[in-house]
């Protein structure tokens, strides 16, 4: 409870100081996604087939929004004289609307209908009206609504396209993973802009919001709190934590709104693949801890392509390794990070394949790279995540060094041996673990979907709890605790004089590189500039 009760303050006094922002950069980055997404809308609406958008709608004469106000639409306007009670019409053409019926100059589309919604235009089919001029039919080609689910179903099946159905309900759906895949399948046009459009409208809608609006001088200040059962920070009021990354353009567009007052500058330190090397240690697998430390991710990617990376190598070399493996296949180094960080908490090739569609072309595919991951790399922590099961459901609960505990409900399913209870196979396996021998594991302890939280909960807590130690002892520092802005997943984020840059970031490295579970020690990133979208790195100079 300590974390808890003392960390209360200095989370309130993280929320009080807040970031400055710059109201020119916030503006001119809110009127480009307005710009950019009229753009794509606009495109997009000419692009799209008319049979696939089912709100177009064919009139026959001018409707009454659009009708010239002379003629009423007719194109014509009528004169009725009267002599001796005997009326005869006079049918001459409207001057206003040179016939048309229609004022295209004078009442577009857009204004009677409001932003965004469509166009009005002429037909291909012909009436014949009463002064024996024909004349086309109008339609209202409403634009296609990125965000329907029924226009964007009726544009994949007029593509011939498979509905997507939602992995649980079975229902049909039209979310962003679903279209990525069919997109990246087919390599459709249409379906990008529709994903760059609901791309674009998050980012303005949402993450430049009213919930995202700076006080009255000009810093945003993001409350945080202890939601997540881990004892992470979580934060809201805005949610700083969720900043979109999948998108780096618009991710530096967004931060560069967050600025440094004057005579200081933003610096970010992050804690280095934490969570991952916390799993290592506590899994005893000191190959898995290696990997980590020049980039797992790299070293996997290696291994799928053929040509591994030797740990023994000198460090330069597999530094320079591990550079061209990022910049020459990107598309292999995003497989091994998924299968990483999905393999890391329980999770099956099942959902591997699921959460990343287009990425992977068979749920084969990704029972391949996982099975190649825990036999090169991650033997020990295959053999710690059976173990780390079986502990929970023999006490049904887990602990932490720090004395955080949490409760578990069926952590796992039991296959018990033929002629044995469940508790003999449950123990028959982890004699077999503790002896180095998965198999007997494999066959007989299944995963379910607590597992994935068994997993977690040690790695992810101890983290926190480093996280908030660290915190805690910045806070106490007299010269460093008023320079606390925001803490960002496992990054400090904050704001320091010029001239003391050098001198804080010695600091905060010292207090972030205390050994932890008996001499582990974490490497940290750093990054200062004068916004926070554009930072450039810091190498500490520990004395």
């Amino acid at each position: 409870m300590r974390h808890f009760m003392d960390m209360d303050e200095v989370l309130k006094g993280m929320s009080r100081y807040g970031v400055l922002t710059d109201p020119q950069a916030r503006c001119q980055f809110k009127d480009k996604l307005t710009s950019d997404i009229k753009n794509k809308e606009k495109e997009l609406h000419e692009k799209v087939p008319a049979l696939a958008n089912p709100k177009d709608k064919v009139y026959k004469r001018v409707p009454s929004e659009f009708r010239c106000k002379q003629c009423k639409g007719n194109g014509f306007t009528v004169k009725v004289r009267s002599k001796n009670k005997v009326k005869s019409r006079v049918i001459k053409g409207c001057e206003d609307c040179e016939g048309k019926g229609f004022l295209a100059d004078k009442i577009p589309a857009t204004k009677v209908l409001g932003e965004d919604v469509g166009t009005f235009e002429p037909t291909s089919r012909t009436v014949k009206g009463e002064d024996g001029i024909k004349r086309p039919q109008w339609r209202l080609k409403f634009a296609f609504n990125s965000k329907s689910t029924v226009q964007v179903q009726s544009y994949l099946s007029s593509q011939c396209y498979p509905l997507p159905k939602h992995r649980k309900t079975g229902l049909t759906t039209t979310g962003e993973k679903d279209l990525e895949a069919l997109a990246r399948k087919h390599n459709d046009p249409i379906l990008w802009l529709i994903l760059g459009i609901r791309e674009l409208r998050t980012m303005r809608d949402t993450f430049m919001g009213h919930s995202y609006d700076p006080d009255e001088d000009g810093r945003i200040r993001a409350n945080f709190g202890f939601k997540p059962r881990t004892g992470r920070l979580n934060a809201f009021g805005p949610n700083i934590q969720q900043v979109p990354k999948r998108n780096p353009t618009l991710a530096k567009a967004f931060r560069k709104q967050f600025i440094a007052s004057e005579g200081h500058l933003l610096y970010e330190r992050d804690y280095s693949s934490i969570e991952a090397i916390i799993t290592g240690t506590l899994a005893k697998d000191e190959k898995f801890i290696q990997a980590t430390a020049h980039s797992i991710h790299a070293i996997l990617c290696s291994y799928m392509l053929g040509s591994p990376i030797d740990l023994k190598w000198p460090v330069n070399r597999i530094r320079k390794a591990v550079r061209g493996l990022k910049r020459e296949h990107p598309g292999d180094y995003s497989k091994a990070k998924e299968v990483i960080y999905l393999s890391l908490y329980g999770g099956k090739p099942r959902m591997i394949f699921y959460r990343n569609p287009g990425i992977f072309k068979s749920i084969a595919e990704a029972t391949k790279l996982q099975n190649l991951f825990f036999e090169t790399l991650a033997t020990g922590v295959r053999r710690w995540q059976y173990l780390s099961l079986i502990e929970a459901d023999e006490k049904s609960y887990l602990d932490t060094p720090y004395g955080y505990w949490h409760w578990f409900w069926e952590p796992m399913a039991i296959k018990p041996e033929k002629g044995n209870s469940l508790i003999w196979t449950r123990n028959r396996a982890k004699a077999r673990l503790l002896e180095g021998d998965l198999t007997y594991a494999k066959k007989h302890i299944k995963f379910t979907s607590s597992s994935d939280k068994v997993l977690a909960f040690r790695s992810q807590s101890i983290a926190a709890s480093k996280l908030k130690d660290d915190c805690l002892t910045m806070a106490k520092d007299k010269e460093l605790g008023p320079t606390m802005r925001w803490v960002i997943h496992d990054a400090f984020i904050n704001e320091i004089p010029e001239d003391k840059i050098i001198e804080y970031d010695k600091r905060i490295f010292k207090i972030m590189s205390r050994p932890i579970l008996n001499g582990l020690r974490i490497g940290s990133e750093a990054t200062s500039g004068r916004n926070w979208g554009e930072m450039e790195e810091m190498v500490a100079e520990v004395d």
